[in-house]
């Protein structure tokens, strides 16, 4: 557990320095193993934890990056939501939403849970249909944020985006 500390440690502080010095990705994983002296496999169980504190994204073959995963664009989002329905974005939800709740039961702060009680208790006294959606949106949201799943965020976003620009936000916007 030591050594697993020693490197997360390690690894931010080749992180200050490489955003310091104007860098926006980590060099390969080789070339990081024999400049730290340490094994892959600590590095990448390393890369999990920062990762999962949106300090790096990795994207496979091209590398690993400083900072969080940048969203999907809104056009990446629009032509999606132009191929699906609502159908599909439940279908979705339903596979996503239960592993994040399993992960913020694990992961969730103090903070968080005062989070999602207050947009829970906001819902529930939503006066309007409006109001409601923002409450409702907004304990998805801490659900989601409290998983401390980076990837998986950006996911869970997507989602929701594409949950509004599919038949289904067109007909939410008219009720």
């Amino acid at each position: 557990m030591k050594r697993h500390e020693e490197t997360i440690n390690a690894l931010r502080d080749y992180i200050s320095v490489a955003r310091k010095d104007g860098k926006t990705r980590l060099p390969p994983e080789r070339s990081l193993c024999k400049l730290l002296k340490i094994p892959r496999g600590t590095l990448r169980q390393a890369y999990s934890v920062l990762e999962s504190e949106g300090k790096i994204w990795r994207h496979v073959g091209r590398g690993t990056f400083l900072g969080s995963r940048p969203p999907a664009t809104d056009s990446q989002l629009t032509i999606l939501s132009q191929c699906t329905n609502p159908e599909e974005v439940m279908e979705v939800r339903i596979m996503i939403e239960p592993r994040i709740a399993g992960l913020t039961a694990r992961r969730a702060s103090s903070d968080d849970l005062v989070a999602m009680h207050e947009a829970l208790t906001k819902s529930e006294a939503a006066m309007n249909f409006e109001t409601f959606e923002y409450w409702d949106s907004a304990l998805h949201q801490a659900i989601a944020k409290a998983a401390r799943n980076t990837l998986l965020m950006a996911v869970f976003d997507s989602i929701n985006m594409i949950r509004w620009k599919t038949e289904w936000g067109n007909l939410k916007a008219m009720t």
